[in-house]
């Protein structure tokens, strides 16, 4: 009898870490920020940045508006640079979703592929060469069955000033 209830523990715990492991993200997370190319400015003139990334399949992220304000809007926010400024950010609007369990609810997310920008501009003094721009894309994810904690993904872009 022993060696039943053994077998049975295990089984248990092996089915308790597979299920628990379909609600983690799989190896590549919930989004995936595309790789960003060097934006070339001329100083004191304005330029645009773009930046993309991906909700990967099986999840939606709220939009930067989303419809109640208990969901976390996706954001961004640039550090200051003190040669650089970065306008005020355009974000896409989002696409209507429903959950299963609730299709009368309607919330307003980003789902696959999503293209934010804003414009940015080196001022008239900056001197020649390359900068670093830090920034944060800040979402909350779910899935068709729950959501997951805030995540906070470092971005950064190289800017080239010339004169």
């Amino acid at each position: 009898m022993t060696r039943f209830r053994l077998l049975t523990t295990i089984l248990c715990m092996f089915a308790i870490f597979a299920s628990a492991d379909d609600l983690r993200p799989k190896s590549k997370g919930f989004v995936t920020v595309d790789p960003i190319a060097p934006v070339t400015l001329t100083a004191g003139k304005p330029g645009k940045l773009e930046i993309r990334f991906r909700v990967n399949p099986g999840y939606h992220i709220n939009s930067n508006k989303p419809k109640s304000e208990l969901l976390i809007p996706t954001t961004i926010q640039f550090a200051p640079e003190e040669k650089i400024t970065v306008g005020k950010v355009s974000y896409p609007a989002g696409e209507e979703f429903a959950l299963a369990f609730d299709p009368k609810e309607k919330l307003d997310v980003y789902t696959g592929d999503v293209l934010l920008s804003a414009p940015i501009t080196a001022v008239k003094g900056a001197t020649a060469g390359d900068y670093t721009l830090k920034a944060e894309l800040r979402y909350q994810a779910c899935n068709d069955n729950s959501c997951f904690p805030p995540k906070t993904v470092p971005v950064e872009v190289v800017v080239h000033v010339t004169r």
